[in-house]
C-alpha cells in the first residue's frame, strides 16, 4: 500500500517541513515553492525548474517522502519540444507525472496538476479571474500524453458494449 497526500501548498515554504513529518509516502503538491536546503535532503523530488510559466515562482510536483515506494519521474517538456513517449505540457509547472512502484503490488502513474487562475483582459477595464482555460489545457495535455487506456482498466467499456 502507498499512502498519498495531495496538497495545494499555497506557496508556503514552511509546508515542506510538515511533509517531512507526515506518514505519507508520496505527495502530489501544487503551488509549491522550492524547498529550503535543510528539507531537500529528506525528500526526493524531480529536477524541474521551480516556476509556472514565466511569472510564478512555484509549480506542481510529485515528491517521494518516505522512499518506501520507487518513483520514476516523467520529465515534462513544452509541447513543441516533446517527442513521442514524452510528457508534453502547454505551460511549464502545471503538470507533473511519475510512475510509482509500491513495495508490493502493481506500478501506477500518478499525476499532479495545477490550473493557475487567468485574468481576463476586458475592454471595459473590469477583468475577472477564471481557471477554465487552464483546466482545458491540462486535460488536452494529458489526453495527448496518455491516449490509451492500459489493458485491464477498460473492462467496464467491454461490459457496456456487450449489452444490446
Amino acid at each position: 500500500m502507498v499512502r498519498l497526500i495531495s496538497w495545494n501548498m499555497a506557496q508556503r515554504k514552511t509546508a515542506w517541513r510538515f511533509l517531512t513529518s507526515s506518514d505519507a509516502d508520496i505527495a502530489l503538491v501544487q503551488e509549491a515553492r522550492e524547498p529550503s536546503a535543510d528539507v531537500v535532503g529528506r525528500l526526493s523530488i524531480d529536477a524541474a525548474a521551480w516556476h509556472t510559466g514565466p511569472y510564478r515562482a512555484w509549480r506542481t510536483a510529485i515528491v517521494n517522502i518516505s522512499r518506501r515506494a520507487e518513483v520514476q519521474w516523467l520529465a515534462a517538456k513544452l509541447l513543441p519540444d516533446a517527442h513521442a513517449e514524452e510528457l508534453g505540457v502547454s505551460r511549464p509547472g502545471t503538470l507533473a507525472a511519475a510512475t510509482i512502484t509500491p513495495p508490493t503490488g502493481e506500478p501506477f502513474i500518478a499525476v499532479s496538476v495545477y490550473a493557475p487562475w487567468e485574468q481576463s483582459r476586458s475592454l471595459t477595464g473590469r477583468g475577472f479571474i477564471y481557471a477554465d482555460a487552464s483546466v482545458h489545457r491540462l486535460i488536452s495535455d494529458l489526453s495527448v500524453s496518455f491516449p490509451k487506456i492500459p489493458s485491464g482498466l477498460d473492462s467496464h467499456r467491454k461490459a457496456e458494449s456487450s449489452h444490446p
